[in-house]
């Protein structure tokens, strides 16, 4: 990967995650890419191909499963949209923003 400074990040591999929305507490799946990184990305064309819906509006922007009609809502933090996911890891449970 290549960041804005132009440095390169190397990919570390794959990781398949369950976690749980912190607001909803809805169960999903997550396969990332591994890097060191401190805030992972999350691709809405992938979201999109995997059957949601992403809507960036006021008064709030949300993933939404096309089928199930079940929504997701993101938080605004500093002009970026997060999702906060529970994601339990190596025997504890932490708080992972994506």
């Amino acid at each position: 990967y290549k960041v804005a400074n132009g440095q390169e990040i190397p990919n570390l591999g794959q990781k398949t995650m369950r976690g749980i929305t912190h607001e909803e507490g809805i169960a999903r799946t997550i396969t990332a890419q591994v890097a060191d990184v401190k805030q992972p990305l999350m691709s809405v064309m992938r979201l999109v191909q995997a059957g949601h819906r992403v809507v960036f509006d006021e008064p709030g922007a949300y993933i939404e499963h096309k089928a199930s009609k079940e929504r997701i809502w993101l938080q605004e933090q500093g002009g970026m949209y997060m999702l906060k996911l529970w994601v339990h890891a190596a025997g504890k449970s932490t708080d992972a923003g994506f």
